[in-house]
């Protein structure tokens, strides 16, 4: 018994020591991250800077976190950020973040500022335990969704998840989910869709689309060149296919499945079917029209299309068109898209 109490001791005393180095180890590798990224001319600070969590994590707690890049004006700041991994599997890591954070993006030379606030942000990173650092999975999701722009529009979501979790028998391949409730487009478009007139289509109803997508669903296979390490620059990972399991969208009367798959062809083009079904499908296009992504007086043309197309599907209400890519073109059943896609070569091709 006194062995086996003096071995429990000794045992107590070197994990002890060594999470102590680990979290030395942590916080130097913490610092000298922000310190290097200000050797390449960015502005990187955390003044507060410490490591908790003894004896049975790794915690790193971070205040008055901000990146910014000086030649283009882009940047992140947060209040606090955490990262976490367990002391017994150290190559798990997740990042809990504040409830509110600031973006500053620049496109065209117009710079915004966007204020993300959420409820229970967070995110996962998994890795494989070895020298190549392989992903294996990351997660991310939270609640109370909202980024609001200086520009001034306004998007959220009641929550919104994500998942992208490698194939146990292929390292190239990767499955990606997605998961959104109650996504809200910003107030503008509801102000559109009203000022739409489309006189020429009385049989159209008046948009009755609510203020809310109700869901969202995402769930896909992406093959890749090369799996994705985390240390291994070299590499450039591109797509070479994709199957799309399941897409669903539930906006109101409006809802949206599709299916199919697509490959990079000889030529470095994505090639495939994917087969589209929409439900109400006479919402469409005054959307269309207040998204901007067709004319008005295209819109006639393409409902009447429309129209046709679903009366020949035997149910006049719901639309099944299919999306192909085929020698470096798109086509959305009659409807040219112009050119396909960029997709590496696959396997076979």
């Amino acid at each position: 018994m006194r062995f086996l109490k003096w071995t429990a001791i000794v045992l107590a005393i070197l994990a002890t020591g060594i999470w102590f180095a680990a979290s030395f180890v942590v916080q130097n590798g913490a610092e000298s991250f922000f310190a290097n990224l200000a050797k390449e001319g960015r502005v990187a600070a955390a003044p507060g800077l410490s490591v908790g969590g003894f004896p049975t994590r790794m915690d790193l707690a971070m205040t008055g976190v901000k990146f910014l890049d000086p030649q283009t004006g882009e940047g992140w700041e947060l209040p606090e950020l955490h990262l976490s991994v367990p002391s017994w599997k150290p190559w798990h890591l997740t990042a809990e973040l504040p409830a509110s954070q600031t973006l500053t993006l620049t496109a065209e030379s117009v710079p915004q500022e966007i204020t993300v606030t959420s409820d229970g942000l967070a995110a996962s990173v998994r890795v494989s335990p070895d020298i190549a650092v392989g992903l294996q999975e990351i997660t991310a999701g939270g609640a109370a969704l909202e980024a609001v722009s200086s520009l001034g529009w306004t998007v959220g979501a009641a929550d919104l998840r994500a998942r992208l979790l490698i194939d146990a028998n292929d390292s190239r391949t990767y499955a990606l989910t997605l998961d959104g409730r109650d996504i809200a487009p910003d107030a503008s478009l509801a102000r559109a869709l009203a000022a739409v007139s489309l006189p020429d289509l009385p049989d159209l109803p008046v948009s009755d689309l609510p203020a809310k997508v109700e869901s969202l669903t995402l769930a896909m296979q992406l093959h890749l060149t090369e799996p994705l390490h985390l240390t291994s620059a070299a590499l450039n990972p591109q797509l070479t296919g994709l199957e799309l399991q399941e897409m669903t969208a539930v906006w109101g009367p409006l809802k949206i499945a599709a299916t199919g798959n697509l490959a990079g062809d000889a030529a470095g083009f994505a090639a495939g079917r994917i087969e589209i079904e929409i439900t109400n499908w006479n919402r469409l296009p005054p959307l269309l029209a207040a998204t901007g992504a067709v004319q008005p007086g295209v819109v006639t043309l393409i409902s009447n299309g429309m129209k046709a197309l679903a009366e020949e599907g035997g149910d006049p209400a719901v639309l099944k068109v299919p999306l192909i890519m085929a020698d470096g073109r798109a086509t959305l059943g009659p409807f040219p898209l112009g050119e396909a896609p960029r997709m590496a070569r696959g396997p076979g091709s």
